[in-house]
């Protein structure tokens, strides 16, 4: 054993791929993350996919207009106002406005002719545009293959509503820094250097996950050099690494001040009789592992659907 060390295998040692697992994907940054892009990611593919948030950069200059006939007129599955976002063909007041597609024909030139597709929310069945009737389709100058008919959307919703995709994109990002973090704490795990650490601080920082107060530990070791460090845990599991009068640290010997303690980590990885890491539960790496298989499931379903 080191002075002011504890007993663990020689670095670099082995570290289990369950307990690297939990590592990479574990904590809340990463919890979060990724559920914010599995159920961020749901709604993105709902409305952002289907707002009309190119308009505003097609249709900025010059607009050229043309007469065009309808070629059909069709009834989305979507609605907007009333109770939600989709609509179950009911025209009850409390379900919002129907949303119509509206196909047509026109000819920007005289030995071209081009077919489009617009969206139109309708207050009413009256308004309904009906097959073969005349209306104005507008398109950019010198893009006659992007129009729409003049009132109507390009998509079916507005063009505001991509907005909801910063949803999965911020997840995703709060995803990777974890995933960072992560593989930082696993390397630490792999060729770090012992120390016991012990609690000089512990103040409430105002947050809560899962109405429980999110509290700042700040820890104080010893290096094998005889240089004290500190470094702060931020958990709403405190009692982890409060049950002992001393903490079990790994440190970087390059960069002392990088360190983790290991009761710290998704899993709390154990030790053996020889030092060695223990392997984590099956269970609980499963469990740990949902949320970015489906927040991954869920951005694979987006990129395919921006594709087509």
């Amino acid at each position: 054993m080191r002075k002011g060390g504890f007993d663990i295998a020689p670095s670099p040692r082995r570290v289990p791929g369950s307990v690297r697992l939990g590592v990479l994907f574990g904590g809340w940054l990463n919890q979060v993350g990724w559920g914010l892009v599995a159920f961020g990611g749901v709604f993105a593919l709902i409305f952002a996919v289907n707002s009309d948030c190119t308009s505003w950069y097609h249709f900025r200059g010059e607009i050229q207009s043309v007469t065009g006939t309808v070629t059909g007129v069709e009834r989305t599955a979507f609605s907007q106002g009333g109770g939600g976002g989709r609509h179950r063909r009911s025209r009850s007041s409390g379900r919002g406005k129907p949303i119509y597609e509206v196909r047509y024909r026109y000819t920007p030139t005289a030995d071209i002719s081009r077919e489009g597709v617009s969206y139109l929310l309708a207050p009413n069945s009256t308004t309904e545009p009906t097959v073969s009737q005349e209306v104005i389709v507008e398109y950019p100058a010198n893009r006659p293959d992007v129009s729409r008919i003049r009132g109507m959307r390009r998509r079916p919703f507005h063009g505001a509503l991509a907005l909801i995709g910063l949803l999965p994109v911020s997840g995703l990002f709060m995803a990777l820094l974890g995933l960072r973090h992560g593989m930082h704490k696993s390397s630490l795990l792999k060729c770090g250097k012992p120390a016991n650490a012990r609690l000089v601080n512990k103040r409430a920082t105002g947050a809560q996950v899962n109405k429980q107060t999110v509290w700042a530990l700040t820890f104080e070791y010893v290096t094998d050099q005889g240089t004290t460090h500190q470094t702060v845990v931020r958990t709403h599991h405190e009692e982890r690494l409060l049950d002992e009068a001393t903490e079990k640290l790994v440190y970087d010997p390059g960069h002392p001040t990088r360190a983790v303690l290991l009761d710290s980590l998704p899993g709390t990885p154990g030790l053996d009789e020889m030092g060695n890491i223990r392997p984590s539960g099956t269970g609980s790496v499963v469990a740990l592992l949902i949320l970015p298989a489906v927040g991954t499931g869920m951005l694979a379903a987006a990129m395919a659907v921006m594709a087509r």
